[in-house]
């Protein structure tokens, strides 16, 4: 009888509901992921290329180019962004 109280399991308490995550499309995360992916498989491009491509992103290209150098995912020279 000892070793069936040893073995049973305990109730878990129900898990609490997590916070919905903001809409992926059109983030800021998403823009930097395209920026990344380009450059993946691109090696180097140039930043008109990079205009024409994001044309639709909402966030400044130039900040975003900058926050990612900052982090060390790419280098940009005034013409042109690799990884």
């Amino acid at each position: 009888m000892g070793a069936l109280r040893h073995t049973a399991k305990k109730m878990r308490p129900a898990p609490t509901p997590r916070t919905k995550q903001k809409t992926f499309k059109r983030s800021l995360r998403f823009y930097r992921g395209r920026i990344i992916r380009l450059l993946t498989a691109e090696k180097e491009v140039s930043m008109a290329t990079l205009k024409k491509l994001l044309h639709d992103c909402p966030f400044p290209l130039l900040e975003l180019l900058a926050a990612l150098e900052k982090e060390g995912m790419l280098t940009r020279t005034k013409d042109h962004v690799t990884l």
